[in-house]
């Protein structure tokens, strides 16, 4: 089960990506959901795409041929820390 307290928010620009990066996970079998992205967080559209952090490897190849910029906030094991971490651009 995704919990934002053991969750990566990839970041997109616009919904259309994000639910074009849903799909790619999909295809892959990388278990994921469309969510708004956090409060506070920087995503012009205000949709993310959420992976449990067990996964976050698994999804890397979806998001290095995504043809758009996508940034990731993961948040760590202990509750309520987010903390940005890159895990790919293009």
């Amino acid at each position: 089960m995704l919990q934002a307290k053991d969750a990566c928010y990839v970041l997109v620009r616009t919904s259309t990506e994000g639910f074009d990066l849903y799909q790619r996970f999909v295809d892959a079998s990388v278990p994921a959901r469309v969510t708004p992205a956090p409060h506070g967080m920087q995503a012009c559209c205000g949709t993310s795409v959420l992976l449990d952090l067990e996964v976050v490897d698994a999804a890397r190849p979806a998001i290095e041929v995504a043809p758009y910029p996508i940034g990731a906030s993961c948040a760590s094991r202990a509750p309520s820390t987010l903390r940005a971490t890159r895990i790919a651009s293009v």
